[in-house]
């Protein structure tokens, strides 16, 4: 089994609807894309290791959405659910080991229960958000024989899935941005956030 934690971090834009003016007892409802990247590095036990750190994904796509029921007036608080999924794409590491190649990538889901701070009055809202929950992430990783190195079985040096699954953990977020209303019913705005994703295991196959 293959144990994994990490982070990521996103820059997003987004597009709203706002059912009335921030105020207790409104609603927003968001849809956000934007880009994120990773922090999370290879293990340093890996065969061959020649004391090199590389990530475990390229930076890749983000997308999600928001709602947020708001409690109270000034500052404006809310509560809600948020969804984000990072696409981040395939990393190649062709240094990390003096015996293989690897190529792995991972795409994290986060749930998260949030609350939300919204400052400010009239067409411009920065805000502080902040929320718990869980990840369910995929992620593969591929090993190819390099050098001297081949497989046991066929003295080959081919490419082979060695991990691949999908893992589920903890998660935990915080960020910050800014909203600005086009019309008294829909705002875009812009945020940045990083996002905490807690140990997972995936299957060795």
């Amino acid at each position: 089994m293959k144990t994994l934690a990490g982070g990521i971090a996103v820059l997003l834009s987004m597009a709203s609807l706002s059912f009335g003016e921030l105020r207790a007892g409104s609603q927003t409802l968001s849809l956000s894309a934007g880009w994120g990247f990773s922090g999370s590095e290879f293990d340093h036990d890996i065969a061959g290791n020649a004391n090199k750190h590389e990530k475990i994904s390229n930076p890749g796509g983000a997308f999600g959405a928001q709602y947020v029921y708001f409690l109270r007036t000034g500052p404006t608080i809310g509560v809600g659910v948020d969804v984000l999924r990072s696409a981040l794409k395939e990393h190649f590491a062709d240094s990390l080991s003096t015996q293989y190649n690897f190529r792995t990538r991972f795409q994290p889901t986060a749930v998260l229960a949030m609350a939300k701070i919204a400052f400010g009055q009239g067409r411009i809202h920065p805000y502080l958000f902040g929320g718990i929950g869980f990840h369910r992430t995929s992620f593969y990783w591929d090993f190819q024989p390099k050098g001297g190195t081949a497989w046991w079985d066929t003295s080959t040096q081919d490419n082979r899935r060695i991990v691949e699954g999908t893992g589920t953990g903890f998660a935990g977020a915080g960020g910050g941005g800014i909203d600005i209303f086009l019309t008294p019913s829909l705002f875009i705005g812009a945020e940045g956030r990083g996002t905490y994703l807690g140990t997972a295991t995936y299957p060795i196959t």
